[in-house]
């Protein structure tokens, strides 16, 4: 016999989501830093964490929609940097699941 329960713990309409791989230290107290890219130069941000699952986490405050949040490995505050914003483009990466679904799957658990 096999027995399946879904429960929803929590619901976020139109929540702003990262990959876990964005964020750098601090994940115990609900508070990380992210790296952007802004006028052609890194700027680290402090953000406020809410729901997390293994892969992604929403961001309560620091960050609004449209930011550009810099992943892998990125150089210092303030060196300069290009984005490459075609590897972002929805769609560039459809074999691997995005933050977003992999949060809303979690969510759904």
């Amino acid at each position: 016999m096999t027995l399946s329960v879904e429960v929803e713990t929590a619901r976020r309409e139109r929540a702003l989501v990262l990959p876990m791989s964005a964020l750098r230290g601090g994940l115990a107290d609900d508070q990380a830093e992210v790296r952007l890219e802004r006028g052609g130069r890194v700027e680290a941000r402090q953000v406020r964490l809410g729901l997390r699952t293994l892969d992604a986490a929403e961001v309560l405050q620091g960050l609004a929609e449209g930011d550009r949040v810099l992943l892998g490995a990125v150089p210092g505050s303030g060196r300069r940097v290009r984005a490459d914003l075609a590897a972002a483009a929805p769609g560039a990466q459809r074999a691997r699941e995005d933050a977003g679904s992999a949060m809303t799957n979690a969510m759904g658990r």
